[in-house]
């Protein structure tokens, strides 16, 4: 069948009004991200007004050409695939303004997960099972909806046609890309490449067509894969397994703890631990998301590894855990946070949990609450405490949740901080945020909570008589954004509030020769070799780790740590070095360890400020940094 002369009619009612939702939502994202520029902010509303017009215009000459031949049954399935595209369109923008990562990419990391991966995510994200079966309901009914309200609309254009030649839409798209050329060129020759980054992820094609100028810096080798650990710690010298005295080592984790936010108002207690022992005020995460942050912790290696060491390969666990067993020590872990996330289980303590010698985990029951199972976990580690008689030649590693969003306390108890919000708004986060303040106050309070819980284990240890002859080590995942660098929460960006952890240490009562330097930065990374350097006296297993000893001069003088990335390698990653904070991305980010080339993102002072590109700067401030890590063994 051929074209008429003038088109065929067009269901202009339906498509316009996909056009204005669409074209709003995304100038809207624009505002949002707002601009001390009016030419910038008015650009980038008309590129987001501009492409949508064309996805909304090719769309509906799809559809126009299905009905034209016939296809009715196809043009049925092709409107569920027009309401799902919109559809995820709204939903790219809630996860851009929550994560800063597009909806398709999200996508594509899920597709990669196992589904026992993706149903640990969506418990990761305090989303109940039933929301998701409700939204997967909600969809199909709006599958159907649509197809009335397509239906109805289409009888009504009818009654006033228009028509909508393949001529028309050609004449449209290229004037409408004529325009979007003229714009881009003029943002390229007036916008600082990081601004461009920003305002291309609220555009419906998330780049314009005029990509900005790329820094790069060329490398000259792969990151190397590591060796395994375990080679090198079956090599030890036997001596090193037979020490002298065996403290007990206390470990917390907690997740998502801000280290600017525990003050004496909000956490007397652990700022008191922290006056009376050992800070490192530069710590920084090893990564911005729980799962490789533990893995480094565990292993002592950068987390660009962690897809080296996944259970379908590597059985053994991380070497620190397993030296400890050869040195004697009893392994007990008291987790409150969910250990089958990404199998960190066998990932961090070997298949079956062959290192622990006793596990217990409590949030394996879904209905408890983290306030509820933080308790639990530290009843049972003050319950083993007071009950054994044993002294020294234990490792006790406590997992804590309750500041994990959606932050957890005990709801019989009158909150300390006020006004809260009952349930977190996200709507209003995505767009508003003007309830900051009772987020945070939701946070603060959770906070308290493990404040207090950690009092009751410090009173506990005290009572029972251990607290001086023991090593007590309390530090966190990764931080929490809010709002500060335009996200929320954690796993979005490398900024400083996601980055910023606590890192304390007590010592037992003996000391080494050589001091904690607590004005070195540090990661948790760091955390295994330091202890073993305090066991065995001397710093002789920095071999093993890519973690350094905190004990005296270091021979780092930086820090690296990555971005989250779900199962995958993190492939952006940022370096400190003194005052200045670079953050690049691999330019083959899908296989890191064939990729020679990184793309410089930003490098920022401590102020925030943007310092400009210079490879002599770079090679100066972080020439060794990334000679050292792309010739790691």
């Amino acid at each position: 069948m051929h074209e008429k002369e003038n088109g065929f009619p067009v269901n202009y009612i339906y498509f316009g009004l996909l056009f204005f939702a669409l074209a709003t939502l995304q100038v809207y994202h624009v505002v949002l991200i707002g601009s001390t520029s009016l030419f910038i902010l008015g650009m980038y509303s008309a590129l987001a007004v501009l492409e949508s017009f064309i996805e909304i215009a090719a769309l509906a000459f799809i559809s126009m050409f299905l009905l034209s031949r016939g296809k009715t049954l196809l043009h049925r399935i092709y409107l569920c695939a027009v309401i799902l595209l919109f559809f995820l369109q709204v939903i790219d923008f809630a996860i851009v303004r929550l994560m800063d990562v597009s909806a398709w990419r999200w996508i594509e990391l899920v597709f990669q997960e196992t589904l026992a991966n993706f149903i640990e995510m969506i418990y990761a994200a305090n989303v109940d099972l039933f929301v998701c079966l409700a939204a997967v309901l909600a969809t199909i009914g709006l599958i159907a909806v649509n197809q009335l309200f397509f239906s109805v609309l289409n009888k009504i254009c009818k009654k006033r046609p228009w028509n909508f030649s393949s001529k028309k839409a050609m004449s449209f798209c290229l004037l409408s890309l004529v325009t979007i050329g003229i714009a881009d060129v003029s943002l390229y020759v007036t916008q600082e490449s990081e601004a461009s980054f920003i305002y291309a992820k609220a555009l419906p094609w998330k780049r314009s067509l005029l990509d900005p100028k790329q820094d790069v810096i060329e490398m000259k080798s792969y990151l190397k894969d590591p060796k395994s650990c375990m080679v090198g710690l079956n090599q030890m010298d036997s001596n090193l397994f037979s020490l002298e005295r065996k403290p007990d080592l206390f470990l917390f984790i907690t997740e998502s703890m801000r280290a600017d936010f525990l003050t004496q108002e909000v956490t007397p207690t652990l700022a008191q631990f922290r006056s009376e022992h050992h800070e490192f005020p530069k710590a920084l995460s090893i990564t911005n998301g729980t799962h490789k942050t533990w893995f480094s912790l565990f292993y002592s290696l950068y987390p660009f590894y962690w897809t080296k060491y996944q259970p379908s390969g590597w059985s053994q666990g991380g070497a620190p855990l397993n030296l400890l067993k050869k040195m004697g020590y009893q392994i007990n872990v008291y987790a409150s946070s969910r250990l089958s996330y990404y199998a960190m289980d066998e990932v961090l303590f070997g298949k079956k949990g062959s290192f622990v010698d006793n596990l217990h985990e409590f949030r394996l029951e879904q209905s408890l609450t983290a306030s509820e199972t933080d308790a639990l976990a530290f009843q049972k580690l003050c319950d083993d405490v007071e009950s054994s008689e044993q002294k020294g030649g234990r490792v006790f590693i406590v997992f804590i949740e309750s500041t994990h969003f959606n932050y957890s306390w005990p709801q019989d108890k009158e909150p300390l901080f006020q006004p809260v919000q009952g349930k977190i708004d996200y709507l209003e986060l995505i767009c508003a945020r003007k309830s900051l303040d009772a987020v945070k106050n939701r946070y603060k309070n959770a906070l308290n909570y493990v404040d207090n819980l950690f009092a009751s284990f410090q009173k506990t240890l005290k009572a029972k008589g251990l607290w001086e002859d023991s090593v007590v080590v309390f530090t966190a995942d990764h931080g929490e954004e809010f709002n500060e660098n335009g996200c929320m929460f954690h796993a979005s960006g490398l900024s400083l509030p996601q980055l910023q952890v606590p890192l304390y240490i007590k010592l037992a009562q003996d000391r080494l020769a050589v001091p904690l330097d607590c004005s070195r930065g540090a990661s948790q990374m760091d955390i295994f070799p330091t202890l073993f350097h305090y066991l065995v006296g001397e710093d002789v297993l920095a071999s093993l780790f890519h973690g350094e000893s905190l004990f005296g001069f270091g021979k780092r003088n930086y820090q690296i740590g990555a971005r989250y990335n779900a199962s995958q390698a993190p492939s952006e990653f940022y370096i400190k070095k003194d005052e200045y904070r670079m953050t690049v991305e691999f330019s083959n980010p899908r296989d890191i360890f064939h990729s020679r080339s990184l793309n410089v993102k930003s490098i920022l002072d401590e102020s925030g400020q943007k310092i400009p590109f210079s490879p002599s700067f770079v090679q100066s401030q972080f020439g060794e940094a990334l000679d050292q890590l792309f010739s790691l063994p």
